[in-house]
């Protein structure tokens, strides 16, 4: 159909409408489409126009106000605008994101067309700082007792359970074989005690201190193992006559437990502390890896103490043999 003869029918179409309706009819013509507002059509005069919803961003004509307007001038408005916008697009098609479109939003209608607002941000907590826990030092003090050296650095010979009135420097204390020996002397008179004694103090609280006894004195000979403050103040094991007994010393009062002395069973003696109870125990091992606990008391205050690993006689013993240390094992937090 001619050009001419569309705008007529159109015309015609519009006027019928309306009187048959007897409504005002509108048209919305899309700002995106019309594009009043765009540079081409500034220079045309304005037409008027209801905006009757902002937020939709629609442009509503009435048809009688469009009617007092040549639709000449309406079809070529919006023709122009057409190729104005398909031109712009185009000339933007190499942009790598529609972003940029948002600077063209002023060809709706003339009106500012703020940008959509962003998702709000989350921010991520950091992860939580990561702690290093350091586990406490351990000391450890062993001696495997190497042959030919009679005094290391960490012993001294000596005792201190029974009193430096008792100690016989004559009593012989070598180490052979990778062990410790101790030889009460035969037919002695009176207490005799010969041994090693740790030069220094260590702090016990928490710790473990074992001994491999190869071998222990005969006849009414002891053969001990101790803890020690001080002469009055001590723990120790005591092996004599077939008994094994658990004695202790505080503040000069001794107490003392015991059981019968097996050379398999209880061939390794340790002293374990708990400091959560402060309680001392004294354990039995055939083997240093299965302990079974065969006495235990309440200790007070610190528990600094000196080792010691001695034998000897309190009266005449025809033949004492010998007792035989091996393998001392010291572990403290």
């Amino acid at each position: 159909m001619e050009l001419p003869k569309f705008k007529k029918a159109l015309a015609v179409l519009l006027d019928k409408a309306d009187r048959a309706l007897g409504v005002v009819k509108y048209i919305t013509l899309s700002a995106g489409v019309l594009a009043l507002q765009s540079d081409q059509a500034k220079a045309q005069p304005r037409v008027p126009v209801n905006l009757l919803s902002m937020s939709d961003k629609h442009i509503v004509l009435s048809t009688r106000e469009l009617s007092k307007y040549s639709a000449k001038y309406l079809l070529r408005a919006a023709a122009q605008s057409i190729v104005s916008q398909i031109a712009q697009h185009r000339s933007h098609s190499s942009h790598r994101s529609h972003s940029s479109h948002r600077s063209h939003s002023s060809h709706y209608s003339g009106l500012s067309v703020p940008p959509p607002s962003s998702a709000p941000k989350v921010s991520t907590p950091p992860p939580p700082a990561r702690t290093t826990v350091t586990p406490p030092p351990v000391t450890e003090f062993r001696d495997t007792f190497s042959p030919g050296v009679t005094v290391t650095p960490r012993w001294k010979l000596g005792v201190l359970t029974s009193g430096s009135a008792v100690w016989d420097k004559d009593i012989t204390v070598s180490q052979a074989n990778w062990q410790l020996e101790i030889r009460p002397r035969p037919n002695a008179i009176g207490s005799r005690y010969n041994g090693y004694l740790s030069e220094v103090g260590w702090n016990m609280l928490g710790g473990k201190a074992s001994v491999e006894v190869v071998q222990v004195a005969d006849e009414a000979a002891e053969t001990v193992f101790a803890l020690a403050r001080d002469s009055e103040n001590w723990y120790r094991f005591v092996a004599s006559g077939g008994t094994l007994s658990f004695q202790s010393s505080k503040s000069g009062q001794k107490t003392s437990a015991s059981l019968k002395y097996s050379k398999t069973d209880h061939r390794y003696w340790r002293f374990r502390h708990d400091s959560s109870g402060s309680i001392l125990f004294w354990e039995t091992s055939p083997d240093a890896v299965v302990w079974h606990a065969a006495h235990a008391e309440t200790v007070e205050g610190l528990l600094t103490v000196r080792f010691e690993l001695n034998a000897g006689t309190k009266g005449a013993a025809k033949s004492p043999g010998a007792a035989i240390f091996d393998n001392f094992h010291l572990i403290v937090p």
